[in-house]
């Protein structure tokens, strides 16, 4: 455990949902909001939609931790098979002692038992995780459920949550009567690089880290490569943490979030961001990289990049390595059998269309690899000219950087 090597009073980047450690700041701090004004305002259906990792199940918990007493909670963590096991379910969890197997008289019983709390001053509400995951059966029996009413008030109310299929779902020309009775529709997408920025160093303070326990570079770096996602944030930051431990550091660098990436198969995305680092605001944090130390490793990959070109263009045999000849192209009937005058043997083929043989168009091997040099040596031009305005100007002494950085750029390309 490394809480106590780096001086932490808890594990700041555990993927249980902790109300403990929500970040009330940005996107999820204005839906909670939401989520909570439809729970005041007795609305009937909710529906919180977004990727994989984005927090809908942490929102789901602190809108529980911060419900009135006088709501029931029912929390289904996955979806029925069936409309009949929804009402069953529900009717059970409300104490129905129903005895009917026909789900028609189940509905009777378990309205009858919604009308006596919603007189005692009760309300029901339904919490369905993981709803991208329902049939068109189950969401047909969520929008009977809904029209359950007594007078004008809704006597249930049912949020949905899950990952962006569910809204696909909902589109579905036929899904139109439920669709029209959702009262609140929230997609919550990826936090930008900033935001995730702002939600690590929130956590690292909710954990009482020390300052500047995680260098800038290191931050910057879990911001693009996790693509905003908080369950990868946590993710690449836990693991980062531990390969500091492991190295008896007391400070989270690139190298240790470099590491992390690589175990989940994003070292690519990640070397890749330390390449392109090269606007005027990140030359201090650019400046603390070994860059000697990434060479071998930029090398590497692009020699890995370079491999592939061929294997892909040997898949196709030519005819010099099948010991055969090639046709003559425009012999008269020299291989058509019946060929005769005029050349009818001669297969017809579209203008400008090139033979199809095992040698490459001229320039096509280096065309892959225009558009790539052509961005390296604008990223370049763009840093020497930010480096030599801006660098006296705010008194960073980078001349020495700058051609380093130049050395590393050219390896990429010899």
């Amino acid at each position: 455990m490394y809480t106590q090597h780096f001086g932490l009073t808890a594990l700041p980047f555990e993927n249980s949902p902790d109300p403990g450690f929500f970040f009330d700041h940005g996107r999820h701090a204005e839906v909670l909001d939401l989520m909570q004004d439809f729970v005041s305002a007795s609305r009937g259906l909710l529906v919180v939609a977004g990727p994989i990792g984005t927090g809908k199940t942490t929102l789901s918990q602190m809108l529980v931790k911060e419900l009135p007493e006088h709501i029931q909670l029912i929390w289904l963590v996955e979806p029925p098979a069936t409309a009949k096991d929804f009402v069953m379910f529900v009717a059970q969890e409300l104490g129905v002692p129903y005895t009917y197997e026909t789900r028609l008289f189940i509905i009777r019983d378990l309205v009858n038992r919604l009308v006596e709390l919603h007189a005692s001053g009760k309300r029901t509400l339904i919490i369905v995780d993981e709803a991208h995951l329902m049939s068109a059966e189950v969401l047909e029996g969520v929008r009977i459920m809904n029209n359950f009413e007594k007078g004008a008030a809704k006597l249930v109310h049912v949020v949905l949550i899950g990952q962006e299929e569910l809204l696909t779902t909902l589109e579905d020309p036929a899904m139109r009567p439920l669709r029209q009775r959702i009262s609140t529709i929230i997609n919550l997408g990826r936090m930008s690089p900033p935001v995730v920025k702002a939600y690590i160093e929130h956590r690292l303070a909710l954990a009482k880290a020390p300052q500047d326990i995680m260098t800038p570079l290191a931050i910057d770096t879990v911001a693009h490569v996790s693509g905003g996602a908080p369950r990868l944030v946590n993710t690449l930051c836990n693991i980062a943490f531990r390969n500091a431990f492991v190295k008896h550091s007391k400070v989270v660098d690139y190298e240790e979030v470099f590491r992390a990436a690589e175990e989940l198969g994003l070292g690519k995305a990640a070397l890749h961001h330390l390449i392109n680092l090269s606007n005027v605001e990140q030359l201090e944090t650019l400046q603390a990289v070994d860059l000697e130390a990434w060479a071998t490793r930029i090398r590497e990959e692009v020699a890995r990049e370079r491999a592939v070109v061929p294997e892909q263009a040997g898949t196709e045999p030519t005819a010099a390595a099948s010991g055969t000849a090639a046709p003559a192209v425009g012999a008269a009937g020299a291989s058509g059998g019946k060929g005769g005058k005029g050349g009818k043997g001669r297969q017809a083929r579209p203008r400008g269309a090139r033979a199809k043989t095992g040698v490459p168009a001229p320039g096509s091997g280096s065309r892959s690899w225009l558009a790539p040099l052509l961005l390296l040596s604008l990223s370049l031009a763009a840093l020497a000219a930010s480096v030599y305005y801006y660098g006296p100007r705010l008194g960073l002494d980078v001349t020495e950087h700058l051609q380093e950085f130049k050395r590393l750029v050219s390896q990429l390309h010899p």
